[in-house]
């Protein structure tokens, strides 16, 4: 039905339904989102990247052919899925082989951060989308260093769209894909060219997407965004082999926090082993690829030792340099960026082998068939030992060691796969162990996530009464709660009940009457027949922004924020009516102004490309003609 039941998929679901709404409704960028916490609104998407959610409102006009109220998430998930295989085919070819390709993305697509976790288990809606652009990014890095005009525009294009994706990942992708180019030994002797188009590229790209990130850096004072970094959310918490730190004291979240437990011991043994397959495919690559081919892979076994590097504790120092990178809370994900590396590692691995003759492993000394038998035999027995080692960790029966069994695991699995690319006879493994390790590393993987991929897409689904019941309440998250909102009513969601029992609009003080007109997002109109000077709550929150005027008035009226943080308005003696607007702030109207402008750049850009290649075109001959 859609409704996974993964960490973040309630808060996905919310946004996704009040922006499709609001888009609907008009508004081309909906940024105060009405109907969350119970009507109260909330400015999620001030703060929020908004790409994601116009897919799933683009999807919502066909919803209909679902039954569920999670459909338009359903299909907005396996567009990213399938888009992200495209993107990653199409950056993959420029380095490897079409066959080569087409492994590497399907690998891309499966690969467990990607799909067991982001998706099932997690439901981490923005960062699985930004999957689509990461490859997109390359694959006009390519272009970039190739010379290419239209090289300059789509890589704009494409940091635009992941950072209004998701801006977390952007912060860690932007610099391997700047670092690509830089370092790459394709670049011609045109350097300075290639510099200037990876300036200019980068300055379109943040201008473009101004309109998102401008008002969500410049307005944080304005909600509770420390949310964010505390408890396991604050990085130092959160390193692999040392994380989750939390408080395991109150019962009501110990289930919560030990499944999170297991969580994180997965995501180590799963960042490990995708580290040593990225080894291994190097070592292949290394073993059978050309000479000229050695900058693709060393580059990205690079970036796979430094994004493995980051997940662990010894990396402690860099993130205290670096702050910016302190804000994406997970040193783990960085298994983003090992994701693409892996992908595109096995990509180069596999073109080398495509004229490997895979019989040399067998040994000459018995017949090709029953080295074959043996071979079966013996793989298929390890495959089914190490993914018992691999999901030994994830269960709460057998605890012998370490980290909830992880590090012994993983200790096991090294002895194992070394012992057995060491034999000679019957079966000649020494001479492309790490073939073998990797081929075994891979199965495993995958073999092992099952059980991640299996539970959520046939057992944790939401049902419609407990959907129905979030969409009701539609609660912000704790770092989205406006400044003038005290903490614990929000928290406890006592403000939410008392809100429900209460009228849209109510008389705080005088005597007076209302009748509602409109109720639009940013936007509500209501009469007032004032018998006295009077002051009125409405039942929304306060935010800058709030002014309240009586039709054909220029005049503002005294606007305030009550104990609860909700709107309070004094209206003077009379039969009005009312005009509460939500104006766009400063930094709403600065950031437009900026993307409206790096638009037109790029739109000019664009057509003087088409301009300049036609003009450029090869006249052809009568004959021809």
């Amino acid at each position: 039905n859609g409704c996974l039941a993964g960490h973040d998929f309630w808060i996905h679901l919310i946004w996704s339904k009040n922006f499709s709404s609001h888009f609907w409704e008009g508004e081309f960028y909906p940024r105060w989102l009405q109907n969350m916490n119970v009507g109260l609104g909330s400015p999620a998407f001030f703060f929020y990247p908004p790409i994601p959610y116009y897919f799933t409102s683009l999807l919502a006009p066909v919803s209909h052919i679902g039954t569920s109220q999670c459909s338009e998430l359903g299909f907005s998930s396996s567009l990213a899925l399938i888009a992200s295989g495209l993107t990653a085919y199409l950056w993959l070819k420029k380095i490897a082989s079409n066959h080569a390709a087409l492994v590497g993305s399907i690998v891309y697509m499966a690969w467990p951060y990607h799909l067991a976790i982001d998706l099932y288990e997690r439901f981490a809606y923005a960062e699985y989308w930004s999957f689509v652009w990461m490859p997109l990014i390359l694959y006009f890095s390519i272009k970039i260093i190739r010379g290419s005009v239209f090289g300059v525009i789509g890589l704009a294009i494409s940091y635009a769209l992941l950072a209004m994706t998701h801006f977390l990942t952007f912060i860690i992708f932007s610099p391997i894909s700047i670092a690509y180019i830089l370092f790459s030994e394709h670049r011609n002797h045109y350097w300075k060219s290639i510099l200037f188009n990876l300036g200019l590229a980068l300055a379109v790209g943040i201008g473009l997407s101004s309109v998102y990130w401008f008002p969500a850096v410049a307005t944080q004072n304005l909600v509770s965004m420390d949310a964010t970094s505390t408890g396991h959310l604050y990085y130092e918490n959160s390193f692999l082999f040392t994380g989750p730190k939390v408080d395991l004291s109150t019962s009501n979240t110990h289930t919560f926090l030990e499944e999170l437990k297991e969580f994180w011991r997965y995501l180590e043994l799963l960042t490990v082993l995708t580290f040593g397959l990225a080894f291994c495919a190097w070592k292949v690559a290394h073993q059978y690829l050309k000479a000229s081919s050695s900058y693709d892979r060393n580059f990205w076994i690079i970036v796979s030792l430094l994004s493995f590097f980051m997940t662990l504790p010894l990396s402690k120092p860099f993130w205290e340099l670096l702050p910016l990178v302190q804000k994406i809370q997970f040193p783990w994900r960085f298994n983003a960026i090992l994701t693409v590396a892996i992908a595109t590692l096995i990509a180069l691995a596999f073109s080398s082998l495509e004229t490997f003759p895979i019989s040399k492993i067998f040994s000459a000394e018995k017949s090709k068939r029953k080295s074959l038998l043996y071979s079966v035999i013996l793989l298929t027995a390890t495959i089914f030992l190490l993914a018992f080692l691999y999901v030994l960790p994830l269960q709460q029966t057998i605890n012998f060691w370490g980290n909830q069994n992880t590090v012994l695991s993983i200790f096991l699995m090294a002895v194992i796969l070394l012992r057995l690319s060491a034999l000679r006879r019957p079966i000649n493994f020494s001479q492309h162990k790490f073939l073998l390790i990797g081929f075994l590393l891979l199965v495993t993987i995958f073999l092992g996530t099952f059980q991640y991929t299996f539970r959520g897409v046939f057992f944790e689904r939401l049902d419609d009464t407990t959907v129905s019941s979030i969409l009701k309440i539609a609660r912000s998250p704790s770092e989205h709660r406006p400044q003038w909102v005290p903490k614990e009513p929000f928290e406890d969601k006592s403000l939410f009940r008392r809100a429900e029992a209460t009228p849209a609009i109510q008389v705080d003080s005088g005597t007076a009457s209302w009748t509602i007109k409109q109720w639009h997002p940013r936007k509500i109109v209501f009469q007032v027949n004032a018998l006295t000077n009077s002051t009125l709550e409405v039942r929304h929150f306060y935010y800058p922004g709030w002014t309240a005027k009586l039709k054909d008035s220029s005049q503002n009226l005294p606007l305030y924020f009550s104990e609860l943080g909700l709107i309070k308005i004094s209206v003077p003696s009379g039969d009005h009516e009312v005009f509460l607007t939500l104006e766009p702030l400063v930094e709403e109207k600065i950031s437009q102004l900026i993307s409206t402008f790096f638009s037109i750049f790029v739109a000019l850009l664009i057509l003087l490309n088409v301009f300049a290649k036609r003009t450029h075109l090869p006249k052809k001959n009568s004959k021809t003609q």
